[in-house]
């Protein structure tokens, strides 16, 4: 059921009512603003913007609850601060996948965030659950969200 849809209660009264819009558009097109229009609930901000890009966008929304985009193709064209990257991505490796319990055979819900990376790619889940959940390190960017480094 999508949020649109459920009782309020359910989300918090606050909720529906703390959305943000957003809409990509083709920079350089006259519908698309150099910089954001002052705060609305709807945005238009370029297509592929860079990590300091989108922050500089959505920071006057810090308060918003609910971001939706009209699409996730081109929303994001990379990063600036390389060491956030890697702690970013390490931090998804570990939402890969997991087992859920039923009272017949245990399924299995997999992701793979990075396929569009990969030439060729298939799908292809895990092999065991093992190689689904790497281990985690604390001497790992992103391993805990307390630790110093952390997410």
């Amino acid at each position: 059921m999508l949020p649109g849809k459920l009782k309020e209660d359910e989300f918090g009264p606050a909720l529906l009512k703390s959305k943000l819009a957003v809409e990509l558009c083709n920079e350089g097109s006259p519908d698309c603003p150099l910089t954001p229009d002052p705060p609305t609930d709807k945005i238009r901000i370029k297509k592929s913007p860079q990590q300091n890009e989108l922050k500089a966008a959505l920071s006057q929304y810090a308060d918003v609850k609910w971001i939706e985009f009209s699409s996730m193709v081109d929303s994001f064209g990379g990063w600036d601060d390389k060491g956030m990257e890697k702690k970013f991505r390490w931090r998804l490796r570990q939402y890969m996948g997991t087992s859920c319990c039923v009272n017949a055979q245990p399924g299995h819900i997999w992701y793979d965030f990075f396929n569009d990376e990969i030439p060729g790619w298939k799908p292809r889940p895990p092999a065991n659950w093992t190689e689904d959940h790497p281990p985690w390190g604390k001497d790992q960017p992103g391993a805990s969200w307390d630790q110093p480094g952390g997410l």
